[in-house]
């Protein structure tokens, strides 16, 4: 991150505070007993998972394994994985890769819809 980017961060903080962030946080337990009865569901959709490979995210609680080794594609069947250069705030460390990433994902389906109706 710039000093630049950490600059504009802190003055949006200062304006409205930490409070939003810290809630995902607070609310994880919450999140979990809520989400209960879809344990073990299927993801159906077309979707697709883009990861910094230097994420503590994908690094920890065996995570790498479960998706590198497809565990995630038995629940997410239409799933595309990419890991890509980067850590866990990709968007702003690989802008335009993820920005591509995003529209080749979409792309899948406009020129479907587009042949459909030729």
């Amino acid at each position: 991150m710039t000093d630049e980017e950490l600059g504009q961060y802190a003055e949006k903080f200062q304006k409205t505070g930490f409070t939003g962030p810290l809630n995902y946080y607070r609310m994880l337990d919450m999140n979990w007993r809520l989400t209960a009865p879809w344990n073990g569901a299927k993801i159906t959709v077309p979707a697709k998972f883009i990861l910094g490979e230097k994420d503590i995210g994908l690094r920890s609680f065996g995570t790498q394994q479960y998706v590198k080794s497809g565990g995630l594609k038995t629940s997410v069947p239409d799933l595309e994985v990419v890991i890509i250069e980067g850590h866990h705030f990709l968007q702003q460390e690989q802008a335009e890769r993820v920005n591509s990433e995003i529209l080749s994902f979409l792309d899948r389906f406009t020129t479907s819809s587009e042949e459909a109706s030729a």
